[in-house]
């Protein structure tokens, strides 16, 4: 079997809580994070040092989509909240709060969006929820 090689590249710094989540861009050339302390960062792999606060909420976000076509980030964060950030104008940004649990994974599948929390226990395990809004240009 082949090993795996290795190699520390750089080091960003920036955000001052753990990261929950990594987003890559359709460039290969910037990605988005987004963290406990409820920063989203956007970095460029060219110039790793500079990353851009683009939004910035009150609690940890634990999930990240990007729509491309949209110029917009969706952010899932700890307490049940999604946010719908325009790319191009983040101050637009816009909170839809259903319920109270994280918001662990968001999926875009066709023109659909799907979020994945948590919302109770169960003697087998968690109850898992599913919410969906259509996507339109």
């Amino acid at each position: 079997m082949k090993s795996l090689q290795i190699a520390k590249k750089t080091q960003l710094t920036g955000h001052n809580a753990g990261i929950y989540t990594l987003v890559m861009d359709e460039d290969n050339r910037h990605f988005y994070s987004g963290a406990g302390e409820g920063w989203v960062v956007r970095w460029d792999l060219e110039a790793p040092e500079n990353g851009k606060l683009v939004a910035k909420v009150e609690t940890n976000i634990f999930s990240l989509l990007l729509l491309h076509q949209q110029q917009q980030l969706i952010a899932g964060n700890m307490e049940g909240g999604i946010h719908w950030i325009d790319l191009n104008a983040p101050e637009n940004t816009k909170n839809i709060a259903h319920h109270k649990k994280g918001v662990y994974a968001i999926l875009h599948i066709a023109s659909f969006i799907l979020r994945l929390v948590a919302m109770g226990s169960l003697p087998n395990g968690l109850l898992l929820t599913c919410n969906h809004w259509k996507v339109s240009n």
